[in-house]
């Protein structure tokens, strides 16, 4: 379903563009769709017997009518490989024996879930819960699930990707019962073997090829004894070798514009790179600096207290803190030589295990010392990161711009996005996104409300992919994103994708450091009409208060806006999602205004009060 914001849009353009059939096309498919969404709702088919069968029907397992082959070897022995692989890391403390099972991303939900996500379905299928439920709540889990069918949610193949692994890792990691030793060992078996000939080739140059790839590896290592396993491992490699180089850009970002599965997707690469030296796999070329960028990266998104900025998705494979301590076992590995900004050593999205010095030899980390001004900054602009940090001060603004030819996905529309942390506190926060799909919540989050840019008439500076795809290319006008200059103690990111509303229209954002500020400087042109401006700003505290006209304060954190005589600056109550499934509420800042050609605006945030030597 298109928005509505975007549809209102699409209509002015096109009536005014006189492209009416491609108006009533679009109205017509809106309809159908909505049509077919409130069927699914209440569950009426209006024709059985002509249905399409689903791609995956034939994946659908039943345990009491399929009954699934038998590992035909020692089942203590494939644990003995397990825990060989994986070597005592960093385990989780404390174990939820609460009766709740780790569904999706930051979510806890009870044992009979009663969730309408269906990613919490394949949470569920996924058995994240292994690795934080007791030891007693995990029997009684997985007595539950192994008398489960495993429907097409199931059996979906990331789904069985992800489980492959966490049950390897699990059965490595833990004393388990014959009763249950043989029945996991034996579904990861057939999961490997179902999964071989199940990869999500269909997606493309996608994350779940190299997912695949993961399950299958750790899957051919423990079942290393049986001739099957060499033909997981040849098809690990493949999928490996041919597609990491296309999903990492030159610069090091992981391709699918999300600062949370470039930091996941690194946890990815590390595990491939120890499958290749253990192996002696011949690497793409030049992919070794292509990953030490992106493990240097990582480094720069994950901040001294393990946060980290979510631009795009956040990931509902593990909550972010499950992937604190990568950069530190980047460093231990060998991938990058900056210094370790967080050197906590925790999960680190399970490859704690990953042992030191496995890929070059161990390099002396090199400080950054940010100039005189104590200021420093990196850009990335084929990913579109930006990084400025002030470590004397304890300040670090980042934001987001893409460039690129198309959206991924992953990606949402809150292009000029920033977030801006100061000794530990979250004093802007991107708005992130706690569900995908299309729900009004999903629609919401990642649309123009949910994030820290503007909005002209309700829509956002790009349209959402799940909107883009109903449209006519001439008016999503994806192939022109964005632009960045960059020179010392100021950025600019120049943004397009309003010329999809007219022509003319160019939103440009700059942010500015210096001393003891941050500022952020928001000029539009070329409007031809009165049109609704809006500008969003997430905060990720609460007791922000008025404190004159434009002025805010929380916490020796003072924030002035300036705008035209007739931009009116709202403190309201606004929500912010921190992980996958986690809404949070808190405080932000609405800027309204009508305007007829050009706006400027600029928001300073000063930090001089905080930074005292007291």
């Amino acid at each position: 379903m298109i928005s509505n914001s975007e549809f209102k849009a699409f209509t002015r353009v096109a009536w005014r563009e006189r492209e009416f059939f491609l108006l009533i096309k679009l109205a017509l498919n809106l309809y159908s769709d909505a049509f077919r969404k409130w069927r699914w709702r209440k569950g009426i088919f209006l024709s059985r017997s002509s249905a399409v069968k689903s791609e995956e029907s034939d994946s659908v397992q039943s345990r009491k009518n399929k009954g699934p082959d038998k590992w035909s070897g020692s089942y203590r022995a494939i644990q003995k490989n397990a825990q060989s692989f994986f070597k005592p890391g960093f385990t989780f403390a404390p174990k939820y024996e609460d009766g709740t099972f780790r569904a999706a991303g930051g979510k806890r939900l009870p044992l009979n879930n009663p969730s309408d996500d269906v990613q919490d379905k394949h949470a569920w299928h996924r058995l994240y819960w292994l690795l934080d439920s007791s030891a007693e709540q995990t029997d009684a889990f997985l007595e539950h699930w192994l008398k489960e069918d495993l429907d097409q949610i199931a059996m979906h193949p990331y789904t069985v990707s992800e489980r492959i692994h966490n049950m390897c890792e699990w059965i490595g990691g833990n004393k388990v019962s014959d009763d249950l030793l043989e029945p996991l060992i034996d579904q990861i078996f057939n999961d490997a073997a179902w999964l071989n000939s199940h990869v999500e080739s269909k997606l493309g140059i996608h994350n779940h090829l190299l997912n695949n790839a993961r399950a299958l590896y750790i899957a051919a290592t423990i079942f290393e004894e049986d001739a099957r396993s060499r033909i997981w491992l040849e098809t690990a490699r493949s999928l490996w070798v041919t597609l990491w180089p296309r999903l990492i850009l030159a610069d090091g970002c992981f391709a699918e514009q999300s600062s949370y599965y470039h930091i996941l997707m690194t946890r990815t690469v590390l595990e491939f790179l120890a499958a290749a030296q253990l192996h002696d796999w011949i690497l793409p070329d030049n992919f070794m600096e292509k990953a030490e960028r992106m493990g240097r990266i990582t480094n720069l998104l994950m901040r001294t207290d393990g946060s980290f900025p979510i631009f795009g998705d956040a990931s509902p494979d593990m909550p972010s803190v499950w992937l604190r301590g990568l950069p530190q076992v980047c460093f231990d590995a060998g991938l990058m030589t900056d210094s370790v900004r967080d050197g906590i050593r925790a999960y680190a999205g399970g490859v704690s295990h990953i042992g030191s010095a496995i890929l070059t030899s161990q390099k002396n980390g090199v400080e950054n010392s940010g100039g005189p001004s104590g200021w420093s900054h990196e850009h990335f602009n084929e990913g579109g990161f930006l990084f400025c940090r002030n470590d004397k001060l304890g300040l670090e603004l980042s934001a987001y711009g893409f460039t690129g030819s198309e959206l991924h996905g992953h990606s949402d529309t809150g292009q000029g996005s920033f977030e801006i942390w100061w000794k530990g506190r979250k004093i802007v926060i991107d708005g992130g996104v706690p569900v995908y799909g299309t729900s009004e919540a999903a629609l919401f989050f990642k649309g123009g409300r949910g994030q820290n840019g503007i909005t002209l008439d309700g829509i956002p500076p790009v349209p959402l992919k799940s909107d883009s795809v109903h449209l006519p290319t001439w008016y999503t006008f994806l192939h022109k994103q964005g632009e960045w200059k960059v020179i010392d103690g100021e950025a600019e990111f120049t943004c397009f994708g309003f010329s999809r509303y007219h022509s003319e229209i160019i939103w440009r954002r700059t942010w500015k450091w210096e001393a003891q500020s941050i500022s952020i400087i928001d000029y539009i042109c070329g409007l031809n009409r009165k049109t609704a401006f809006r500008a969003y700003l997430h905060f990720g505290e609460n007791e922000w208060e008025v404190i004159g006209k434009d002025r805010f304060q929380n916490k020796n954190c003072i924030l002035n806006i300036a705008g035209a005589d007739s931009t009116k600056s709202s403190l309201v109550k606004m929500s912010h999602s921190p992980d996958y499934g986690n809404i949070k509420e808190s405080q932000g800042i609405i800027v309204s205004d009508q305007i007829k050609s050009s706006l400027s605006l600029r928001w300073t945030f000063d930090f001089s009060s905080g930074n005292t030597n007291s």
